[in-house]
């Protein structure tokens, strides 16, 4: 017998626990080596691992109290609910939009990936002594994968959780990358917007619907939304490098906060949305 409840909290604060972290690492760093690169992504695999496979096994067993003894990702997710299988295929393929350069389009093909093939039962516990022992002979090195898609099927399971099992509500919905990315954005402008856009251009009184005056706060959000959108290639050096561009210091210092703050919160994946708007493959959400 699984106690569901106290199993879902403690999954939830781990899963926080291990995102904070990840948020606050260096990440993988390039090396000519792949190897070398591989052994860096090592270091979260199991962890990421074994919380995917107790949160798709907490899942099962709340939906159709059925107790899995299987470790293989892939197989578990194919054993959910399929509205929970719709749910995390859905985060992940938004996950692969931001970051296009994944090999797997679909999160089953990814769960195999992780899996690592037909060949093994217990991905896991591979894993887990993957420095130590010696590879199959159909692989030369030490395979990659992908943290921030582990991660984001985990934060996707951890909605589930959180909503249905924890506050004992159905979901309709989670919230994807794409989402958050947005949400995140529009409660930055706003944070920022109230500390540092007090010129009197955009200071005007609004009239409101109750006939109350009310300051002008969507300028304001526009404004910093519009910034940023001027000054894609500022931001994205501002994050990956020394190099400065030359702008007035009122909007360095927006564009600045903007940043660190974007980078705080979502640090691996704001510097990828960074590249892509760039690259004019995205666009900046409007203001709301």
């Amino acid at each position: 017998m699984i106690a569901v409840l106290d199993s879902a909290h403690r999954l939830y604060e781990a899963i926080c626990m291990i995102e904070a972290n990840w948020n606050r690492s260096e990440g993988i760093h390039p090396d000519l080596d792949p190897e070398y690169e591989a052994i860096q992504a090592w270091f979260w695999v199991p962890n990421l691992y074994q919380l995917i496979e107790q949160s798709f096994k907490l899942l099962l067993w709340h939906r159709n109290q059925t107790r899995s003894r299987i470790h293989r990702l892939s197989s578990l997710y194919c054993s959910l609910d399929c509205k929970y299988q719709t749910m995390l295929s859905d985060a992940y393929r938004s996950y692969h939009d931001l970051h296009n350069y994944l090999p797997d389009e679909s999160l089953e093909s990814f769960l195999r990936r992780a899996d690592r093939g037909k060949c093994r039962e217990t991905g896991y516990t591979t894993w887990r002594y993957m420095l130590i022992e010696e590879f199959p002979s159909q692989e030369k090195e030490i395979p990659m994968i992908h943290i921030g898609a582990m991660l984001d099927v985990l934060i996707a399971a951890r909605q589930i959780m959180h909503t249905e099992i924890i506050r004992n509500q159905k979901i309709t919905r989670i919230e994807t990358i794409d989402l958050r990315l947005r949400e995140s954005l529009i409660d930055v402008y706003n944070s920022i917007a109230i500390k540092y856009c007090s010129w009197d251009e955009i200071q005007a009184q609004v009239q409101n619907e109750s006939g109350v005056v009310a300051s002008d706060t969507f300028n304001r959000i526009k404004y910093c939304r519009d910034l940023l959108s001027r000054n894609l290639y500022w931001a994205r050096d501002y994050m990956t490098s020394s190099f400065r561009l030359e702008l007035s210091q009122e909007n360095t210092a927006i564009m600045a906060a903007i940043c660190k703050k974007m980078m705080e919160e979502h640090k691996h994946d704001f510097l990828q949305y960074m590249n892509r708007l760039v690259a004019g493959e995205l666009r900046l959400p409007d203001v709301p």
